[in-house]
């Protein structure tokens, strides 16, 4: 007896109409073949697996969908067996997500499942063009109705059922296994492999109209399930938008098409004309935040699409609209700074920084505690030149330039050094290999000695490291200090060289420094 728990795992692949079922015998003879009008049960689906009786299932619903297809490849009378080797791999050539199972005639069925209920109509054309690319063009297909016919006083008409697989599943000689990766394989393995190749509505939209493969998931899902009567004009404008990106020379009549095939009542000509107009002028954009897009939104799929949402409207969806910007400022320091509102909050930013909405993002991030959505950097530009145009300039004192800084900085510095002595110790230049400071005289007039690495250490410990490198050394130059060596321990250190006051502060206006060796 076959574990109940795949028997479910199997009645779950093979769900269809529940009207009726069909029963297959081969014990008799010639064997007995009837159509039960009653529900099946997960006890008839136990019976086939156990080899009491053969199950065969209609797979178009009611509601003209279906969970799993078939194509049947017939090798009936004295037909040879169709040779499973070569289909398998043909079906993996073309990459397509059929499972391939010999049927109880030595041909094949080869089955498609759905992750959720797939239209009958699109798998059936789909179906017909993956028999062609497989080399078997005109062979069944099931389910062998798009939709089923009302009878009058009877109800809907009885769809066509075919024999499932794995009959007698634990018997070594049973005939109706799957075939995978060139050899038969068991139930078990046919389950996880079946499950795992269900495929979406979308999807199969997708792999069967080319067309459009590089559409949003949204428009591919109402392709292919259609649109509540609610929302028509609302799935047309987004048809329209799509089709316009994607066929520029034929979107209209390729969107008046799509009226007529996906909507049960399709919208009237004039009605259509009007949505589709609409929808047709410059620069419109999906309305993903709006019904029926909104519930069949996949926006990380969307945005690879050659035809789906750019990366700033997927931003916008996930992170809401973009802020207010603006006023901007300039604040002429050396070098010059930005600030910027950002709904009513100043951020400042360099001028590297405020060109590059990248960091931009990261400054409103870093000060607002605000992830802002996307934007391409081109389209910042052209927002930056407007703020620009009317920015307000605002002075700044001397302090708040660069020199300004760094003269307060290298006052905080040199103070490290005792102020108070003559200079007149040259012994005192063995401090310079300790990273201190040192008073030094020439001609008479007091400098402070200082070795550039340790001004650059001091600037990181007071946390000023971003006055570092060329800025650094072009600021000190023009504030007159001199570049020098001079001989310490026996050792010849280059310095820098700024002289004192007579009240012990630095003086830099007139620097008369001269070489000392």
């Amino acid at each position: 007896m076959v574990d109940p728990e795949l028997v479910a795992r199997f009645a779950n692949l093979f769900r269809g109409n529940t009207r009726s079922y069909g029963e297959y015998i081969e014990g008799r003879k010639p064997p007995a073949s009837t159509i039960k009008d009653a529900h099946y049960t997960p006890e008839t689906f136990q019976k086939h697996l156990d080899g009491e009786i053969g199950l065969g299932i209609v797979p178009i619903r009611d509601d003209d969908t279906c969970w799993f297809a078939a194509l049947d490849l017939d090798a009936h009378g004295d037909a040879p067996d169709i040779d499973l080797l070569a289909l398998e791999e043909r079906v993996r050539e073309k990459d397509l997500p059929l499972t391939v199972c010999r049927s109880k005639s030595g041909g094949a069925h080869l089955y498609l499942f759905g992750s959720e209920p797939l239209p009958a109509k699109v798998v059936r054309a789909t179906m017909s063009r993956w028999a062609e690319e497989l080399g078997h063009a005109g062979c069944e297909i099931f389910p062998k109705q798009e939709h089923l016919p009302d009878i009058p006083n009877e109800g809907k008409q009885w769809g066509n059922w075919i024999n499932l697989c794995f009959f007698d599943a634990e018997n070594p000689d049973q005939r109706r296994y799957a075939f995978e990766g060139g050899r038969r394989i068991e139930l078990d393995h046919f389950l996880d492999i079946a499950e795992n190749r269900r495929i979406s509505a979308a999807v199969l939209v997708e792999r069967s109209e080319t067309s459009h493969s590089e559409a949003p998931p949204c428009i591919q899902s109402m392709i292919a399930n259609g649109v509540p009567g609610g929302y028509r004009n609302e799935a047309l404008y987004n048809y329209t938008v799509y089709l316009k990106k994607a066929f520029p020379e034929t979107w209209k009549d390729k969107a008046f098409d799509l009226n007529a095939r996906t909507f049960d009542k399709p919208l009237s000509h004039s009605e259509a004309k009007k949505t589709i107009t609409s929808a047709g002028r410059r620069d419109y954009r999906y309305k993903c935040k709006e019904e029926p897009c909104r519930s069949l939104c996949k926006s990380s799929i969307c945005v690879t699409r050659k035809y789906g949402i750019t990366p700033e409207e997927k931003g916008e969806l996930e992170m809401g609209s973009y802020p207010d910007f603006g006023p901007l400022r300039k604040y002429m320091t050396d070098p010059v700074r930005w600030g910027i509102e950002v709904d009513g909050k100043e951020i400042v930013l360099s001028t590297a920084e405020i060109m590059d909405y990248k960091k931009v993002r990261e400054a409103v991030a870093d000060s607002l505690t605000r992830l802002i959505p996307p934007m391409k950097n081109d389209r910042w530009q052209g927002q930056l030149h407007k703020l620009m145009t009317d920015a307000e300039l605002v002075e700044a004192p001397e302090e708040a330039s660069t020199s300004g800084i760094i003269r307060y900085k290298l006052q905080e510095f040199v103070r490290k050094a005792d102020l108070s002595s003559d200079g007149k110790e040259p012994k005192d230049r063995d401090d310079l290999l300790h990273g201190a400071p040192v008073v030094q005289a020439v001609k008479g007039k007091r400098f402070v000695y200082f070795r550039a690495a340790d001004f650059v250490d001091f600037l990181k410990k007071t946390k000023s490291e971003e006055l570092k490198g060329p800025n650094l050394w072009m600021a000190l130059r023009e504030s007159g200090i001199e570049h020098k060596r001079v001989r310490a321990a026996g050792t010849v250190v280059p310095v820098w060289a700024v002289p004192l006051s007579e009240d012990d502060e630095i003086d830099i206006e007139e620097p008369d420094l001269e070489p000392d060796l």
